[in-house]
């Protein structure tokens, strides 16, 4: 989160956002000090919560923030979903406002930019990095709901891919990535998810790229990244 989530939300060429970031009460209190430090910021709200389910944690607080909208945050009902080993490119939120402001008339709408990278380290393999072209993609899937659903249930409620299936979707290719790559997805031993092994990973989802051009990728679309540090800090090469 340190490394790659916060310093994207602030890398955002479009900074109206607002993060509800969720922690386990089971959080030693020196880590969980540390975490409101690291995010001092008036759009990110720190929820320690006990639930056992996201939605349970999360919806009070996005309840919340829809009824204290202000001047300074233009709190739109665009819901999108982040895990701390991510990151989101620079142009993610600038891209997610101009969809959401030409679907206003729409209604419910669900949206994914579909070109990013990956990145894997896992025990008995080599760290590679990859191109992906993934509609919905977990790392920056967004979603408005319908009026009647908001407050009950958020962008966790739904399985990302299922996502598209439930209203009408909106997927940003990039123009085969001119307009920028989308995320940035960390895989590494013992997360959350399913591994990323070369099997998952292949033709037509993803390309393995040499660090080279990852790091030619980072400068364009995550300038707030380090390479040498992510490949260091993150993934644990020398």
């Amino acid at each position: 989160m340190e490394n790659l989530l916060l310093p994207s939300l602030h890398g955002q060429t479009e900074q109206d956002w607002r993060l509800i970031l969720l922690t386990s009460d089971l959080m030693p209190p020196e880590m969980l000090d540390r975490l409101r430090d690291m995010t001092a910021d008036p759009r990110i709200h720190v929820e320690v919560s006990e639930a056992d389910d996201v939605n349970s944690a999360i919806l009070p607080t996005v309840k919340k923030l829809r009824l204290n909208k202000s001047a300074q945050f233009r709190i739109h009902d665009n819901e999108f979903r982040i895990h701390d080993n991510d990151c989101l490119g620079k142009t993610y939120m600038s891209r997610l406002r101009d969809v959401a402001q030409a679907m206003e008339f729409i209604g419910s709408f669900t949206y994914s930019i579909a070109v990013g990278l990956v990145t894997t380290a896992y025990v008995g393999q080599a760290p590679q990095a990859y191109r992906m072209n993934q509609p919905f993609h977990s790392v920056g899937t967004a979603v408005r709901m319908p009026e009647h659903q908001r407050g009950r249930m958020s962008v966790f409620s739904f399985g990302h891919f299922n996502l598209q299936q439930r209203w009408m979707s909106v997927l940003d290719t990039g123009v085969r990535g001119r307009k920028g790559l989308g995320y940035l997805s960390t895989g590494v031993q013992g997360h959350d998810s399913t591994p990323d092994t070369p099997e998952v990973l292949g033709p037509p989802t993803a390309d393995p790229i040499d660090w080279d051009a990852f790091d030619a990728a980072l400068a364009e679309d995550f300038p707030f990244l380090d390479g040498a540090m992510l490949r260091q800090q993150v993934l644990g090469m020398g």
